[in-house]
């Protein structure tokens, strides 16, 4: 099953690939996470991802933990430019 957040993973990741023969990247701060990817259906094959620095197709990604435990965003829109 897929859920609005699989698919926006899918889409960052997409859109990253576009980015990945950039010499230079810009670092973005995603709004503040408000779910907890981890507690999710297969969510056991992603807690060992967070937190960490990733590369994806030669783009370097950070995913964080908040302070309250979240490791996603999951309600709202994000528009990154």
């Amino acid at each position: 099953m897929h859920t609005p957040l699989h698919r926006l993973l899918a889409a960052t990741m997409l859109s990253a690939a576009a980015l990945a023969h950039a010499d230079t990247y810009t670092t973005v701060s995603l709004p503040t996470l408000n779910a907890d990817l981890r507690t999710s259906t297969g969510g056991d094959v992603l807690a060992p991802l967070f937190p960490g620095l990733h590369t994806w197709v030669g783009v370097p990604f950070q995913l964080d933990v908040s302070a309250q435990g979240n490791t996603s965003f999951f309600i709202g829109v994000l528009d990154i430019p």
